[in-house]
């Protein structure tokens, strides 16, 4: 936050409050520094899809009926999407689509089949988790065999691209318990120099799901918790995800874990119509679901064909833009593409400037006027206080609407804030404020203003 004046002969003054040159002396609630200035924090609880599949089947043979997202991952210049293709003859294969410079997907590449002997524990392998660890690959994907038993697998890489995978699985079902039939899907991520894996269990009978979590120091030796399953089905009959869970994905945040997941009510966990959900906690053991489950649901009609369900996804959240689900939609056709659906906002949000110190009492503060994007359904108020000492401060006063305003109400005292009051009506887009100008009176002619914050 700092202060400029622009001055002359004549008895003008301006304060320009630049919201994104100062972070760390504000008080702020729901509300994110990002797009050039002040916004309101991206929600969880509200998502748009984008109409257009990022990437669809048909590029090599290897996909010719459908694409499954495994993740995807950032190197260098481009951006690299490991997924599982399907061929016309209904073969499995890991392949990697790669879009350069911020382009769209232009390269695509089979890297990992099916191990060749029949009776393989991975004959089949599909939803690829890749890390990127700066001179090593690795990737967790699911090994099926013919017996019908899903086990993890890993595979190294020092590419990329070209990849060789163990000879036996990382993970495999339990002898008793949650998880003792088959271990469906996984996510992985490498967080405070811990791999920590969740994953999708499926007991005995083949009938009931829930999700787990194992941990390893090397990345490939994995230790259960004795606190599994971490995530069960939906308690009540009438719950979204009463049916099954799976598809786990975890982000790790600053101050706690947010576990997203698919869930359904019916009995199919590999082709209901599943949506997304999520669940958070302070340790990564103890989950509680959120209110607004589901928060991305297969819908009906549109481009975004996702009608016979979600089938997988992986979640981007970066504090310094909306969050981004990046997913598997089975469409009405069968086939399953990948589309992107970005989050929307908090509905409502404030920002306070720190205290400012003017080099004296001003005659009168005269306009206040807001360079902002405020896009349909989302205002901003602006309110002013000020100071004769800086503890005791005149009750906020409001300037509505915002803009070029009359303040020559305000109490005119040495020291001021300002208070940035943001809101989304239906939450899908934000304001996002770039700076505010108070304009004042004072009788010197030439003065310096001091900017500090006040204790």
């Amino acid at each position: 936050m700092c202060i400029r004046d622009r001055r002359g002969w004549n008895l003008g003054y301006r304060a320009i409050i630049n919201p994104n040159s100062d972070r760390g002396s504000a008080e702020k609630d729901n509300v994110a520094i990002m797009g050039g200035g002040i916004s309101l924090m991206p929600s969880r609880d509200v998502w748009v899809k984008e109409d257009l599949p990022i990437l669809d089947s048909g590029n090599i043979d290897e996909d010719a009926t459908g694409v499954t997202l495994g993740s995807v991952v950032s190197y260098g210049d481009s951006f690299r999407a490991y997924y599982t293709g399907r061929s016309s003859t209904g073969v499995s294969t890991i392949c990697v689509a790669i879009a350069n410079n911020g382009e769209s997907f232009s390269e695509f590449i089979p890297v990992l089949g099916g191990r060749s002997q029949t009776m393989a524990w991975d004959s089949v392998r599909h939803d690829p988790v890749v890390i990127f660890l700066g001179d090593v690959w690795l990737m967790y994907y699911i090994g099926y065999s013919v017996m019908g038993i899903s086990q993890v697998g890993l595979a190294l890489s020092g590419n990329g691209i070209d990849w060789s995978p163990l000879n036996n699985p990382v993970l495999s079902p339990s002898s008793t318990g949650f998880d003792s039939g088959s271990i469906m899907d996984c996510s992985v991520v490498f967080h405070n120099n811990l791999f920590m894996m969740y994953y999708t269990g499926m007991d005995s009978s083949m009938s009931q799901t829930a999700i787990g979590y194992a941990f390893s120091g090397d990345g490939g030796t994995w230790t259960r918790s004795p606190n599994n399953p971490v995530l069960k089905t939906g308690p009540s009959s009438s719950d979204w995800d009463a049916g099954y869970v799976r598809s786990p994905y975890m982000v790790p945040t600053r101050d706690q874990y947010v576990l997203y997941y698919l869930g359904g009510k019916g009995s199919d966990p590999n082709g209901g119509m599943s949506a997304v959900g999520y669940a958070t906690s302070s340790n990564g053991l103890d989950f509680n679901r959120a209110s607004a489950n589901p928060i991305l649901v297969p819908r009906v009609g549109g481009l975004a064909d996702d009608y016979r369900g979600i089938r997988g996804m992986m979640v981007f959240e970066d504090m310094d833009g909306p969050f981004t689900i990046v997913f598997t939609g089975q469409g009405m056709d069968w086939t399953n593409r990948i589309f992107e659906a970005r989050s929307g906002y908090v509905s409502d949000g404030y920002f306070i400037t720190k205290p400012y110190q003017l080099d004296r009492r001003p005659d009168a503060f005269t306009t206040i006027k807001m360079d902002a994007d405020l896009p349909q359904a989302t205002s901003v108020a602006i309110s002013i206080r000020t100071s004769s000492d800086g503890n005791t401060w005149t009750p906020w006063q409001s300037y509505d609407p915002p803009g070029d305003s009359d303040g020559q109400q305000v109490p005119t005292e040495e020291y001021f804030q300002m208070r940035l009051d943001l809101n989304s009506e239906f939450g899908e887009d934000s304001p996002i404020v770039h700076n505010v100008v108070l304009d004042y009176r004072s009788r010197v002619r030439f003065s310096t203003i001091e900017v500090f914050p006040v204790a």
